[in-house]
């Protein structure tokens, strides 16, 4: 049986949750996962995990946070090769742990802490990108628009199946609708 882990510091122990977590979603789904399960891969008591997340879909959106924050701090060091590169890469990022960010447009409908999350996703990957569409010169009143058009793009090619060679279609043709150098 799980113990608590006292011994540990609430951060480290909310960080051994979305380890946890993390690995089940990605081996068992987000529906094939239970907390429970979290709680036992964790080393903690079920009980333990609602002192830090109201809920799985709490669980979740900890385990994307910590997804987006890492994969979009190693984009931004990547400034140095072409945005092609740099969107193929963000796109590879999001889609490892593939039924992650299918899961957020399933609970979309049915969660409003996971539509929230979903929400501030997309802007926050719209503001990113409105920066880097305007550095490569697209016109300001127009980067919005393209960095909109680069979200849905990313997203779809994310959620749906495809081949290697159709992504980089995809995406050159984004970019050369957009007016960008890839």
């Amino acid at each position: 049986m799980p113990r608590n882990k006292r011994h540990l510091e609430q951060g480290e122990k909310k960080q051994a949750i979305l380890t946890a977590a993390a690995e089940l979603f990605t081996e068992n789904g987000f529906d094939g996962t239970s907390m429970n399960a979290i709680a036992k891969r964790a080393g903690i008591t079920p009980n333990t995990i609602y002192w830090y997340f109201p809920g799985k879909d709490d669980v979740l959106i900890g385990v994307l946070n910590d997804l987006v924050r890492d994969g979009l701090t190693e984009a931004m060091r990547m400034t140095d090769l072409p945005v092609k590169e740099r969107l193929l890469h963000t796109i590879g990022v999001f889609e490892r742990p593939e039924s992650l960010m299918n899961t957020v447009h399933a609970r979309v409908a049915h969660s409003e802490v996971i539509a929230t999350w979903h929400a501030r996703f997309h802007m926050i990957l719209e503001q990113i990108l409105i920066s880097e569409v305007c550095k490569v010169g697209i016109p300001p009143e127009r980067a919005a628009t393209v960095s909109r058009l680069l979200v849905y793009v990313i997203e779809g090619l994310i959620s749906h199946p495809h081949q290697e060679n159709d992504r980089h279609e995809m995406i050159d043709a984004m970019l050369e609708l957009a007016g960008v150098d890839a």
